[in-house]
């Protein structure tokens, strides 16, 4: 399995599959977090969404080298 920095670092490349690859190994880190402060699974996902749409808009601003600094 590839490392999630590892994924970072192509997706910033330009390597859409690595974007990709980093949104579905991301994805159910997120959804848990949003569930434990929402406490809905509805509401978690759509949290989720919103989480990711902004990752997605502002990645290309990103300057970071982690994944934590990602979703800071």
């Amino acid at each position: 399995m590839i490392r999630l920095d590892t994924l970072l670092d192509r997706a910033q490349q330009g390597e859409q599959g690595a974007w990709e690859a980093l949104l579905s190994r991301l994805r159910p880190i997120i959804w848990a977090l949003c569930r434990r402060q929402v406490r809905d699974d509805a509401d978690a996902s759509s949290v989720t969404q919103d989480v990711l749409c902004r990752m997605h808009v502002g990645f290309g601003r990103f300057r970071g080298t982690n994944v934590e600094q990602l979703l800071a």
